[in-house]
């Protein structure tokens, strides 16, 4: 498997190329958990590997969510 950047979103906006990146935990680490503090949260990423390719045909300057992957995470 190829490495890639995921960047996301946890405020329900489309995540595009200034939202926030997942970090890895040190040069062999794998990620760093993204802290999520509401009780119920919808997290949606995109990724793109080392030669530019976007996952899925998402367009992060676009408007669709086409291609998007989402999660709604709740806690408690």
């Amino acid at each position: 498997s190829e490495a890639a950047t995921v960047y996301y979103t946890i405020d329900g906006s489309r995540p595009d190329w200034d939202s926030p990146k997942v970090t890895r935990d040190g040069v062999r680490g794998g990620a760093a958990p993204v802290e999520i503090t509401e009780d119920r949260t919808k997290l949606q990423w995109f990724s793109v590997d080392e030669a530019g390719n976007v996952e899925g045909g998402y367009d992060p300057d676009g408007t669709s969510r086409k291609g998007l992957n989402q999660v709604t995470v709740k806690i408690g």
